[in-house]
């Protein structure tokens, strides 16, 4: 049994390489040179070759044969198949060992060296410097294929790789990738061996990688719809940001860029698209309310502050500033809640308001009797203030932000 295995195991590494081999002669090979090879039998051969293996290994070579078909096809070549329209891989080296789908989302590597792909477009927030309009954050998904080691990520324009030296996605302080093999996250050299990066889950093969990137510089994944956590924070996304993966040696994965093929839905807990873009937040001076107006900032939401502490409100709004910098405009508003049936102090509101476009209310000020109770065991003096600003104070609010 062992020589049967042993030799079963040649004649599929001999298979990969002639189909390798075939690949780069028509890959590589001038016009002529390509028309005689293709004048061979060799598109059945390839086809019938690929029925006589195990799906692993059938998509294994399935991307090389599949580009060789298409380089054999008169009537359509790549560059003319409209799925090339759009977001899709490129080669980052020189030779491209790397081998692409012939629609250009999924790859393979069968070098020995670190080889590395990135998407042909980019996103960024300087794309948005000259409109109103502004989108949460970005995201796309891979299909893995293999269990391997990959890091898997996004990489900007001033990222280097060096497939030679293993230097990939995540090597680089101009990139940052998940590795689901080793459970690792990385973001440039590790000076120190023992750094904590350990992140994330174990992925297997047909699991899907969520990449995302909010629009405050946080990088965080999802692996099948879980999401793993923020994985890197106060990434300067005015910069050009690309999707990107490095891959070893026989490891393969799929990308997939459009949100109609993805099977997680960013919208559900990530790109939320609220009706207004402010947060109103009052008892944000401290607490559970400062708490909400640097979690909705974090969100992108430009936050309203209310409090009657004029001091405490300054640093929240500060500490925002040191947070997220210009990206989230916040306005400090000293405001007595108790005194909103003063209708001078209402219209004044309710006109600072009317002039932003409002999304979100967070009501945070309120009265309770040292425990909680019941509120007719509470004692007589204090109905007025309790109702005054639990009830009646936050019914006027919301009519004067509405």
């Amino acid at each position: 049994m062992r020589r049967i295995s042993r030799s079963m195991s040649i004649s599929l590494q001999l298979t990969r390489h002639s189909v390798m081999t075939v690949y780069h002669l028509v890959k590589n090979a001038g016009n002529e040179a390509r028309q005689k090879l293709l004048s061979m039998p060799l598109i059945s051969v390839l086809f019938n070759l690929l029925s006589c293996f195990d799906e692993p290994f059938k998509f294994e070579l399935g991307l090389p044969i599949s580009s060789i078909i298409m380089k054999s096809s008169q009537s359509l070549h790549q560059d003319e198949c409209g799925s090339m329209s759009g977001a899709h891989l490129t080669h980052t080296s020189s030779p491209q060992s790397m081998i692409l789908s012939t629609n250009k989302m999924s790859i393979s590597n069968q070098n020995w060296f670190f080889e590395s792909v990135k998407a042909n477009q980019f996103v960024s927030t300087s794309l948005y410097e000259e409109t109103d309009e502004k989108v949460d954050g970005w995201y796309f998904e891979v299909v893995i294929h293999t269990k391997g080691i990959m890091q898997i990520g996004w990489a900007n324009e001033e990222c280097h790789f060096n497939a030679r030296k293993g230097i990939g996605v995540g090597d680089t302080s101009n990139s940052c990738g998940f590795d689901g093999t080793r459970c690792k996250v990385w973001s440039g050299p590790s000076v120190d061996v023992a750094m904590e990066n350990d992140y994330g889950l174990s992925w297997q093969i047909g699991d899907i990688l969520s990449v995302l990137l909010s629009w405050s510089g946080v990088v965080s994944f999802w692996l099948n719809g879980k999401d793993l956590g923020a994985a890197l924070k106060n990434v300067d996304t005015s910069k050009h940001w690309y999707p990107a993966a490095s891959l070893s040696i026989d490891q393969q994965c799929s990308f997939i860029f459009e949100e109609s093929q993805m099977k997680y839905s960013p919208n559900s807990e990530f790109a939320k698209h609220y009706k207004g873009r402010w947060a109103v937040v009052t008892g944000a001076s401290e607490g559970i309310g400062r708490g909400y107006a640097i979690q909705l900032a974090a969100r992108n939401m430009n936050v309203f502050l209310i409090s009657r502490n004029v001091v405490k409100l300054q640093k929240v709004q500060q500490e925002i500033f040191r947070l997220y910098g210009n990206k989230v405009k916040t306005i400090c508003y000293p405001l007595d809640m108790t005194k909103l049936s003063d209708s001078s102090v209402y219209d004044a509101l309710k006109s600072k308001l009317d002039e932003l476009d409002v999304g979100i209310l967070v009501n945070n000020v309120g009265l309770f009797f040292k425990r909680m109770q019941f509120f007719l065991t509470v004692p007589r003096e204090t109905h007025d203030g309790i109702i005054n600003l639990n009830m009646s104070a936050l019914t006027t609010f919301i009519c004067g932000a509405g």
